[in-house]
């Protein structure tokens, strides 16, 4: 028996080779009963390459009429078409972005995409999205210059307040300056006694002028207001030094 155990191994090894031929690869399989793909004809038919809306119509035919076609803005999701028996397609397609807009349409039977044409639309302005444009500029604009009127009244107010402080202590340092002269300067000292009116000099003595009297000092008409105290008014009429 021992000797034999290489009869053994090769019965086996014959077994598995004859069960792995007659078991079906499952993918071989689908591959042997696949239908053939169809040759397909994809025609589109170029939009305006400018256009100044934000949507484009998108049409072409498509051989054989049962392929799906599909389209697809740069990186949006595919959007299907709706194909004719006759195989005639339209659709219309939505522009996101100003300037260049990549459009892509596929054609295919299932998932299989089989030919693709991509071709470029550039999107510009529409007049209403102009004026709409134009009013959001000027409204920035108005903004902004109100911002900058209301900055530089604020600065005027704050330059006048800040004038009109300097100007009040400008004041209180004149009117102190002004009292401290007034303390410091003494009270002028008036040369004629206060006794008559028209100025009689104050002295030791005083005499009416041309009289006989020594002086030393002299005088001449003048109007008793108070206390006679040079005796010039020898009438006691309150004149004194009278011709």
């Amino acid at each position: 028996m021992k000797k034999n155990w290489w009869k053994w191994a090769l019965g086996a090894f014959g077994v598995l080779i004859v069960i792995s031929i007659l078991v079906e690869d499952p993918e071989q399989n689908a591959e042997a009963t696949a239908k053939p793909v169809p040759r397909i004809v994809l025609d589109v038919s170029a939009p305006p390459a400018v256009v100044k809306s934000d949507t484009v119509e998108l049409s072409g035919t498509v051989t054989p009429a049962r392929a799906t076609v599909e389209v697809t803005v740069d990186n949006a999701d595919a959007v299907p078409a709706s194909v004719g028996t006759d195989g005639r397609f339209t659709t219309r397609v939505d522009l996101d972005e100003l300037g260049g807009n990549g459009i892509t349409t596929s054609a295919g039977i299932g998932r299989r995409r089989a030919v693709s044409v991509r071709i470029v639309v550039e999107r510009q302005l529409s007049p209403a999205e102009v004026a709409a444009k134009r009013e959001r500029l000027r409204k920035r604009r108005a903004a902004a210059a109100r911002e900058r009127e209301r900055r530089d009244a604020a600065r005027i107010a704050r330059a006048e307040r800040l004038a009109a402080k300097r100007a009040a202590a400008e004041e209180r340092r004149a009117a102190r300056e002004a009292e401290a002269l007034a303390e410091a300067e003494p009270e002028p000292t008036s040369s004629c006694d206060p006794n008559y009116s028209g100025c009689v000099p104050i002295a030791s003595d005083v005499d009416c002028e041309g009289g006989s009297g020594d002086g030393p000092a002299y005088t001449g008409v003048a109007t008793v207001t108070g206390s006679d105290i040079y005796d010039l008014d020898s009438d006691s009429d309150g004149t004194a030094c009278e011709s």
